[in-house]
């Protein structure tokens, strides 16, 4: 176990001998490789994935504060335009802006977005419920995938809750974890009753223990600020749901006619030849027949 201490030099929480190994390669890649790293903590609300995520990111930027810990999509925007080689942590409240629906519709805000954390060195953690419910863009350019989970444990008489049981799926190389999980979690949604293994993770790290007689939880931000920032911008998608996209007939609106997104779509298509015009031009909001012209030149 290596122990993680504040800036003031005071022992925090401590990490496993591979997650501290884990986030000393992502800030050597940010840091000296002119690289990003973007990652998903996902599991059940309560589950401590925030956490889990801010402890790593800590490990990795001691500089780590509320005004990079993103709830909006206002606030992710402005984090990524004005930070670099930094740790930008997309909570729970901006899981939406990463939703397939949401993707669909601010598609050519979320590319040009993914082109400026490569540029600025950054890394993205993205905490939500539900790993599908990521659009597959920002799936498939994924580092890792972190699976955050609690627990119940027996000691003497006393009922103990660990939170924070992770286990990483790291994506690349000849095994691949992060997709077998993908794979897994996809068979799993269209067939829940299955038989089907888990793929095995990169590596699995127990939680700390929540009761009485144990530490509390230390956060890097300041607690007080990051659970009123929170619980402010939760309550707000709580009284004004949206409106479900499945319902509204979109219209389209008019490619724009810049070399950037022409370029987006063209390299997009060769990449993935499975989908049609069709399933491309949902995606980039514009005609199949927009997407057929780009093809063609």
């Amino acid at each position: 176990m290596v122990m993680i201490k504040d800036n003031e030099g005071i022992e925090r929480y401590s990490l496993s001998d591979k997650e501290f190994r884990f986030a000393e390669r992502i800030r050597r890649k940010i840091n000296n490789d002119d690289s990003q790293m973007l990652g998903v903590f996902y599991g059940a609300v309560g589950s401590g994935k925030s956490l889990k995520a801010q402890h790593i990111g800590f490990a990795i930027d001691p500089t780590l504060n509320n005004s990079v810990v993103c709830f909006t999509k206002d606030e992710f925007i402005h984090a990524v335009l004005n930070n670099q080689k930094k740790v930008i942590i997309a909570d729970e409240g901006i899981s939406m802006f990463f939703s397939r629906a949401a993707m669909t519709k601010d598609a050519r805000v979320m590319m040009e977005l993914m082109d400026q954390i490569r540029q600025q060195n950054l890394c993205l953690f993205i905490c939500v419920p539900k790993l599908l419910s990521i659009d597959w863009l920002v799936l498939e350019s994924l580092n890792f995938v972190a699976y955050v989970w609690e627990s119940r444990k027996l000691e003497g008489k006393k009922k103990l809750t660990v939170k924070g049981n992770t286990a990483y799926y790291l994506g690349g190389g000849s095994n691949n974890h992060k997709m077998k999980l993908i794979q897994y979690l996809k068979i799993k949604r269209r067939n829940p009753i299955k038989s089907i293994r888990r793929p095995i993770p990169t590596f699995t790290v127990p939680g700390g223990r929540i009761g009485e007689g144990y530490k509390p939880a230390w956060y890097p931000v300041n607690e007080t600020d990051y659970k009123n920032k929170k619980n402010s911008v939760l309550d707000k998608y709580r009284n004004k749901p949206g409106q479900e996209e499945g319902n509204k007939k979109v219209k389209r609106q008019p490619a724009p006619e810049t070399l950037f997104f022409k370029k987006t779509i063209q390299e997009f298509s060769i990449n993935n030849p499975h989908l049609n015009n069709i399933e491309v031009g949902k995606m980039f909001n514009v005609s199949a027949s927009y997407i057929s012209k780009l093809k063609k030149k």
